[in-house]
């Protein structure tokens, strides 16, 4: 007798065998539902108390914001917000946080900003400030489910005053753009992060340091004033200087929240002049940057490359043209821009007392110049990747960069070395990054590597160093960035604007943890640090034991064959290889009409992911991806030169394997809404429709700026 014929008999008619047969049936079926809820508790996944919980939260939110602002539940959706650069093993993940967040909102202006902030203090819940999202330290990352607030969609540019060299932007505005808008007026930024695609916004939560940061120091010092909302419903104005504007710098959004930055701006330089100085050890080199520093050398920018970057240089440029023949020669080297007429006679003049194989523009030096923008390009050779990022004074950077690479060399990795030199602030240092290739897929090696990263961290600590930033992962070494007195100052200000510490809470000052704060426990300041000394004192042994795990892999790519597992390689592979950075969102034209971020490579790369771990999505969020013009821009700025539009395909093949075809209405209303905005398309991206426009799209329409667009 099946399951079926004993639920369509009453228990009178039921003899004791099926009695007991129907019981286990229900009393196993409530036990395995109870199980699976609980999983999904465990897992940070939707069960049906939080998906009724988030449409209440949804149609609450809705009904106090304008209409302007957007609120998403879709899981899909809300999974992409939970994660930044950084892949984090999932177990880890999972122990300390709940990364998805309950909805997110993306917002265009303060009202709703202050709207939503009160709205999660009624209800209990935290915010987290978001822009694009490309750094890698968890700064924007999710700790207890709650509320994103993405701010990429106030983007506009405000003022700009020529005669003070000022211009004043929302905090959403992407440096690609802000670099854009001035060019006609022959101005440009001070500095700017090599990352153009990040925004103002996330850069000054971070307190960056970037390209020209050895002649106009760090991003704080371009910031003349900031319009700032705090948690608790505040906002002003603040000027440089005033410390409730220095204590929104580079806190990460724990104090407060940006809605409008001022910055300096300078005339654009005539000319810019690379020159390649290069020298046989990297002891040299040192020598040469602190001689620089010593004799106040007027350049806009300097950076130091190690051999190992230099011999990737010429990896990368292989894999890119297929041509052997080196770009670089593979030897420490410095980079030196010169944007005054002036400084080219002092580096000429330097380069004849060190004899250095410097030399004016050269191919080399253009080429190094030229790829400044794309700093995760060697990914494609990865499959992923990791970094130590570390500030410290330019004098120790040979002591640093000699005992670093030993520490590597015993876990196998030989680290790709930069370190970017920064003159202008009150006391000279350098931004060191520490690069090399890893493979998250293998749980235990990936683990290894990153430990290998907080020891390289612990051993900058001892020099006098730092970490670039602090986020979830460098909490531990708060303190060495902002020193303790420093740290409970902003604890103090922290309490004075949320006291109920619902922005971005749960990390920067101390980690808490999931499960009674039992993993946080081993980030505390003092339990970190010591297991990190007791690491490092039989690293040999946990070098050794990595080195046993790296298999031997080719530096070059090869793209898996798209019939290979009808695809499946392909789109696995590719997953894989995206740095997360966002570079596609911006220059993605269908992002601009939509404002979902599903239909952008770096969406639909996540999205598939999520599909073919049979995760639970509404069914537009599968089809999302089929938003596209195909015009080929992804590709053009992907970092790691994915083959996005052949993985579209492939994905779109998939979908419609196991879902059946794309429903008519979601392509339809597409096409309509980029016909009646053909004239917006031409202009800011340069598209012309009559050569990627779909068969049969309507072209007697008039163009219209979309709503949520860019001037």
């Amino acid at each position: 007798m099946s399951v079926t014929h004993l639920l369509h008999h009453s228990p009178e008619e039921l003899n004791p065998y099926g009695l007991f047969r129907l019981s286990i049936y229900i009393y196993l079926g409530s036990i395995l539902f109870y199980l699976r809820h609980f999983w999904y508790h465990v897992a940070d996944r939707d069960t049906i108390k939080r998906r009724l919980k988030i449409n209440i939260l949804h149609q609450s939110l809705f009904q106090k914001v304008s209409a302007e602002c957007r609120i998403l539940k879709g899981y899909g959706t809300r999974r992409l917000y939970s994660r930044n650069l950084a892949r984090v093993p999932v177990f880890i993940e999972k122990l300390l946080y709940r990364t998805t967040p309950h909805l997110v909102a993306q917002v265009k202006n303060e009202e709703d900003i202050r709207a939503i902030l009160q709205f999660a203090v009624d209800k209990g819940l935290a915010v987290f400030p978001r822009g694009i999202s490309s750094s890698a330290f968890g700064g924007t990352t999710p700790t207890q489910n709650g509320i994103v607030l993405d701010l990429s969609r106030m983007n506009d540019i405000k003022d700009l005053d020529r005669e003070q060299n000022t211009i004043r932007v929302e905090p959403g505005v992407r440096w690609a753009d802000l670099i854009r808008y001035l060019e006609p007026y022959g101005l440009t930024v001070l500095t700017h992060p090599s990352s153009v695609f990040s925004t103002v916004g996330g850069w000054a939560a971070t307190g960056g340091y970037g390209l020209y940061a050895y002649k106009y120091g760090p991003f704080r010092e371009a910031i003349v004033s900031a319009n700032i909302i705090f948690a608790n419903g505040e906002r002003g104005f603040y000027r440089k200087g005033d410390p409730d504007l220095e204590n929104c710098i580079g806190t990460e959004g724990q104090i407060g929240i940006f809605t409008s930055l001022t910055l300096t701006v300078k005339k654009k330089p005539l000319q810019s002049n690379p020159y390649l100085f290069t020298f046989q050890t990297s002891g040299q080199a040192f020598e040469f940057i602190n001689q620089c520093l010593q004799e106040k050398l007027n350049v806009a920018h300097m950076a130091f490359f190690d051999r190992q970057w230099m011999i990737e240089e010429n990896h990368m440029f292989a894999d890119k043209t297929g041509r052997e023949t080196a770009v670089v020669d593979e030897v420490p080297s410095v980079l030196v821009l010169s944007d005054e007429p002036g400084s080219t006679l002092e580096i000429e003049s330097l380069a004849q007392r060190h004899q250095s194989g410097a030399g004016g523009l050269t191919p080399a030096a253009r080429y190094l110049w030229n790829e400044r923008y794309f700093p995760l390009k060697a990914q494609r050779l990865g499959p992923n990747m990791l970094a130590a990022e570390i500030v410290i004074k330019p004098s120790v950077l040979p002591i640093l960069t000699r005992k670093s690479t030993k520490l590597f060399a015993r876990f196998g990795i030989s680290p790709a070395i930069e370190a970017t030199i920064c003159s202008a602030s009150e006391e000279p240092c350098s931004v060191v990054i520490f690069s090399f290739r890893t493979n998250a897929q293998r749980a235990l090696e990936y683990c290894f590597h990153l430990l290998c990263v907080q020891l390289v961290t612990l051993l900058a600590l001892r020099l006098g160093g730092r970490p670039y930033g602090v986020g979830i992962w460098n909490t531990p070494f708060a303190s060495s960035i902002f020193s303790r007195v420093g740290l409970r100052h902003l604890a103090q200000q922290k309490k004075k604007f949320d006291p109920r510490k619902k922005l971005n809470p749960r990390k920067f000052f101390a980690l808490q943890s999931r499960f009674g704060n039992g993993p946080g426990f081993f980030f505390r300041a003092h339990v970190f640090l010591t297991l990190l000394s007791l690491f490092s004192l039989f690293s040999l042994i946990l070098g050794a034991l990595t080195r046993l795990l790296k298999p031997k892999g080719e530096l070059h790519w090869q793209v898996p064959d798209q019939t290979e597992r009808h695809g499946l390689s392909f789109m696995e592979q590719t997953m894989q290889r995206c740095t997360f950075c966002g570079s596609c969102i911006s220059i993605c034209p269908a992002y601009a009409l939509t404002d979902n971020e599903l239909v952008t490579g770096r969406g639909k790369l996540h999205l598939a992911e999520l599909v073919m771990h049979k995760q639970a999505l509404e069914m537009q969020e599968i089809f999302d991806p089929f938003q596209c013009l195909r015009c080929h821009l992804c590709e053009e700025v992907c970092q790691t030169r994915l083959p996005l539009l052949d993985f579209y395909d492939a994905f779109e093949d998939y979908i419609q394997r196991s879902f059946g075809p794309c429903p008519d209405n979601i392509v339809q209303d597409f096409l309509q809404r980029v016909d009646e905005s053909r004239n917006w398309i031409q202009n800011i991206y340069g598209l012309d429709l009559a050569t990627w426009a779909p068969p049969g799209m309507m072209k007697t329409l008039p163009g219209a700026r979309p709503q949520g667009g860019s001037e």
